[in-house]
């Protein structure tokens, strides 16, 4: 299992570092090599386009957002440059604690984040944990709260790709 690289148009954008390509929902999957626990889409607008989508979803579920970290901001305050790239961090509370009480060592993974960037190509990423790896690593597999997070997560992906 590694990254799943999910877009529409395979034959258009390659990942680095993948091991193949499979066809998942009608989406094309290219592993990733390198993180087990992580998703990465390609997405159909421009970064601050796919914030706003997912900025707006989480709000109409009364998602708080915690976070934002804009990493191009942060490289230009240090005469540096970076393509744009944001992480948001967000999560329920009350979908969160139902994890952590059962082993707190999740805390680590916990609030939940999405990174959306730039690539080399200038097509835009967007990167989510996968819950059932995730959970599966700490023992949390049979938790009902880990596919309402995945649920989450995939409804998101779905409203950018």
């Amino acid at each position: 299992m590694g990254i799943f690289m999910m877009y529409p148009d395979a034959m258009q954008w390659q990942a680095p570092d993948t091991k193949k390509l499979e066809t998942n929902e009608g989406a094309t999957v290219a592993i990733h090599k390198a993180n087990p626990h992580m998703r990465v889409y390609k997405c159909k607008t421009a970064v601050t386009a796919v914030l706003a989508v997912i900025e707006k979803e989480l709000e109409k579920r009364g998602i708080p957002i915690f976070a934002r970290f804009d990493h191009r901001k942060n490289a230009q305050e240090v005469n540096l440059e970076l393509r744009q790239t944001v992480v948001l961090v967000f999560g329920s509370p009350a979908v969160g604690t139902l994890l952590m009480q059962r082993n707190q060592s999740i805390a680590f993974e916990l609030p939940l984040r999405i990174a959306v960037w730039e690539d080399e190509n200038g097509s835009t990423c967007l990167a989510m944990p996968d819950m059932a790896s995730l959970a599966e690593e700490y023992g949390l597999s049979d938790l009902h709260a880990v596919g309402k997070m995945q649920g989450v997560l995939d409804a998101l992906a779905a409203s950018v790709i």
